[in-house]
């Protein structure tokens, strides 16, 4: 119990001046082939497709709730997504940092379930991925409370 006690206390002051705008511009910043699930159609001006998973992740890490994750392989026009990842907050606030990538809106009796980190880290890459992406945000978001 003492471990996640400082854990959490760590998170809490790493991150406690992050607001919802802050954390989309960074991860917007740096979002980048080399963590994106699909680096072959990587696009700089689409460039957080294929981070859905890893962005959700580390908004947990920062604020908890759950990933929501939804199969878009037999949807038209999200094909080559497969699928798609974002959070829940604990009051049923769902927020999506990828949706302003996408096309078009995802539809809205979607099947949606609710799941575990530990799960998505047994997908291939997912874990090294989201290392390297968390390495990158810790890094700016340091940077970034050094020049104030």
């Amino acid at each position: 119990m003492y471990e996640v006690e400082v854990k959490d206390s760590e998170r809490v002051n790493k991150y406690k001046n992050l607001t919802f705008s802050d954390f989309q511009k960074i991860v917007l910043a740096l979002a980048a082939k080399d963590t994106s699930a699909h680096p072959e159609e990587f696009k700089k001006e689409k460039s957080l497709l294929g981070h859905c998973t890893i962005v959700a992740i580390l908004f947990q890490d920062i604020w908890g709730g759950d990933i929501m994750r939804a199969c878009l392989d037999n949807v038209p026009g999200f094909e080559s997504i497969k699928w798609h990842s974002w959070n829940r907050l604990a009051d049923g606030t769902e927020l999506d940092f990828i949706k302003i990538h996408l096309n078009k809106e995802l539809p809205k009796n979607l099947p949606v379930r609710v799941v575990k980190r530990e799960e998505l880290f047994t997908y291939s890459g997912i874990e090294k991925r989201y290392q390297l992406f968390k390495s990158r945000f810790d890094d700016l978001l340091l940077e970034k409370n050094r020049l104030k």
